[in-house]
């Protein structure tokens, strides 16, 4: 869906979740939806500036408010809220650095003369097709934005191969989710927006003393999926969310993950109440962050999971 735009963007694609899918599955029509998430590795907060492709002056404001998305959280955007053209491809920029010298000013001034310490990096073109398409869209900032300090020897674990503190490598992990009806379980889904992690297998426990079952095998950078989503859980197994965990696992050692985190804090960073999940709900779980198991230090943040409504309201 997303491609590589002016100013360096590097977007990841994933092509996962679509309308048609595996086995004769077809996704049904569905109310458009847009959810953002952060998941820019060296940025407390980012702000986005949705801008014509090409390029033409629009005075659109940034999103969300000033003080931005903070790390691992999530927005649902609303197209008619003036800050997406109302037609036409859409070229995405991350803002980041010191947000409140970017206060007062709209994304044409933002993109073309940036204040003193604020960073904006183009993440990539979203066609008008994908974003008319009666989906559920998903679009996950990745990768770093670089600036000074953004250095370290292990920068390649942090933000992802190639990565360089000039220019930055943050894009876009954007796709589909599914919303495919299940009404007696959960509807699961899981998105790689972690450059650096390169993990094969997602699986989660009932209980920390459980074993690890399998949820979605060959996960790689920039899927999003299984489509059909993954229904081995209902809302029962999440009872004990504190003592329920999903992690990331090499195929060659599914006792212990590389990362494992509680159902609890998942749902803490993404901002959703357990207590409120039923059965035939759509949950969408998003890895961000650098390599698994990476803690925040100096300049980053840790490797973390979020988790978002497959279908907002």
């Amino acid at each position: 869906m997303a491609e590589g735009g002016g100013g360096g963007g590097d977007a990841v694609t994933s092509s996962t979740t679509g309308q048609g899918g595996s086995g004769g599955v077809v996704e049904p029509p569905g109310p458009t939806r847009i959810t953002v998430v952060h998941g820019v590795v060296d940025a407390d907060a980012v702000r986005f500036c949705f801008r014509p492709f090409p390029a033409i002056a629009s005075g659109l404001q940034p999103w969300p408010g000033p003080t931005g998305l903070s790390y691992a959280r999530a927005g649902v955007l609303d197209p008619t809220d003036g800050s997406l053209p109302a037609d036409g491809d859409v070229e995405v920029f991350i803002v980041a650095g010191d947000l409140a010298a970017a206060a007062g000013s709209n994304c044409d001034e933002l993109v073309d003369t940036a204040p003193a310490d604020v960073l904006v990096r183009s993440a990539g073109v979203i066609p008008r097709s994908a974003l008319a398409a009666e989906r559920s869209l998903l679009f996950v900032a990745d990768g770093c934005v670089g600036g000074p300090g953004h250095e370290d020897e292990t920068q390649d674990d942090i933000c992802g191969v190639g990565y360089d503190p000039s220019f930055g490598n943050a894009g876009l992990v954007a796709g589909f989710m599914s919303r495919l009806p299940r009404p007696d379980a959960l509807s699961l889904q899981f998105v790689h927006a972690s450059r650096a992690t390169s993990v094969p297998d997602v699986r989660y426990r009932v209980a920390a003393s459980t074993v690890a079952t399998l949820a979605f095998p060959g996960w790689t950078a920039g899927a999003i999926g299984p489509f059909p989503p993954f229904i081995g859980l209902d809302r029962m197994a999440l009872v004990s969310p504190g003592a329920a965990q999903l992690g990331v696992f090499n195929v060659s050692n599914i006792t212990t993950g590389v990362f494992e985190q509680s159902w609890a804090d998942i749902f803490s960073n993404g901002a959703l109440d357990v207590d409120d999940i039923e059965d035939g709900d759509h949950l969408v779980f998003v890895a961000v962050g650098p390599a698994a198991s990476t803690p925040a230090a100096s300049w980053w943040n840790g490797f973390t999971f979020t988790v978002v409504d497959g279908d907002p309201p």
